[in-house]
């Protein structure tokens, strides 16, 4: 639309989110994916990453065509990597097809809470070894074609209860019980070579006791994940219109942080003025010296 091409105009975005309401088939939305490339290379002299949340199962963009998967713990019931591997590749095949290169997928939080609302089945399952085995051969199977996965949500969502849409879940467990568990699949997927890892909207006090939310962690996402886990992908927010993350100063302060914090892709997928605030936030942070140009 008009809409989306003002993004690129205005904010020469380096990426757009395809959802639902987005799709109509699979001409439409293969064309549409072109004109979007074609335009950001006349404008900008490089592409754009389009991505998209399709992880199989209950959460999925594209439902009326292409390979109609089962979520990630129907995958784990079968404890196959082989299988893992193969939902990831014709994953891939579809939306490399398509024009999507980078997928939010897969999840790999270790689902180990009955009270979670967010993961639940979207999870490989409750062990971590499992959860690490299948993740990685998914992560491997969507990138044996032109597309990135993503691993999420880190440093682990799946011991949370409550929904980070709404407000700020929290993972009350040690370190060493952390990295026993959460942090298992995330190690695998480094070595697996993941692409992107995004961001969890979630509290570790373990973690860092000041309370912030992961994605606005330095000591999470530089200390740990690229310092002490040594990554060197892509660092991706979940959707900072969350009420995990604009409770406490709203978006401006909230994308200024996560930059500061680590984080390389800002994503506001929803209003706006959403992304208007966080656009110009950013820019200030680099003019008056918060943020570095580099």
């Amino acid at each position: 639309s008009e809409d989306a091409l003002r993004l690129i105009d205005r904010y020469n975005v380096g990426g757009l989110v395809v959802f639902t309401h987005n799709i109509e088939d699979q001409a439409q939305l293969s064309s549409m994916n072109r004109q979007l490339q074609n335009y950001s290379i006349a404008k900008n002299k490089v592409p754009v990453f389009i991505a998209i949340d399709q992880e199989g199962g209950k959460v999925m963009r594209i439902k009326n065509f292409g390979t109609a998967l089962p979520g990630n713990m129907n995958i784990g019931a079968t404890r196959s990597s082989e299988l893992s591997f193969l939902a990831g590749k014709l994953t891939a095949v579809d939306l490399e097809m398509l024009g999507i290169n980078i997928n939010f997928a897969p999840v790999i939080d270790v689902n180990t809470s009955k009270d979670n609302e967010v993961i639940g089945v979207r999870s490989f399952g409750s062990d971590p070894d499992m959860v690490a085995k299948l993740g990685s051969s998914y992560i491997r199977g969507i990138q044996s074609r032109r597309v990135s996965a993503t691993a999420k949500h880190f440093p682990g969502h799946g011991d949370t209860s409550g929904d980070s849409h709404f407000e700020m879940p929290s993972l009350n467990k040690s370190y060493d019980q952390i990295l026993a568990t959460d942090l298992k699949p995330f190690r695998s997927a480094i070595r697996s070579g993941v692409d992107s890892i995004m961001t969890a909207h979630i509290s570790v006090p373990s973690l860092d006791p000041s309370g912030k939310p992961a994605t606005l962690s330095k000591k999470i996402i530089s200390g740990l994940l690229r310092e002490q886990m040594n990554y060197q992908g892509l660092v991706v927010t979940d959707d900072m219109e969350m009420q995990a993350i604009t409770k406490d100063g709203g978006i401006s302060k909230a994308a200024v942080n996560a930059v500061l914090a680590g984080c390389d892709i800002i994503t506001v997928v929803w209003t706006d003025r959403a992304k208007d605030e966080a656009y110009t936030s950013l820019l200030k942070a680099v003019k008056n010296g918060l943020i570095s140009e580099e």
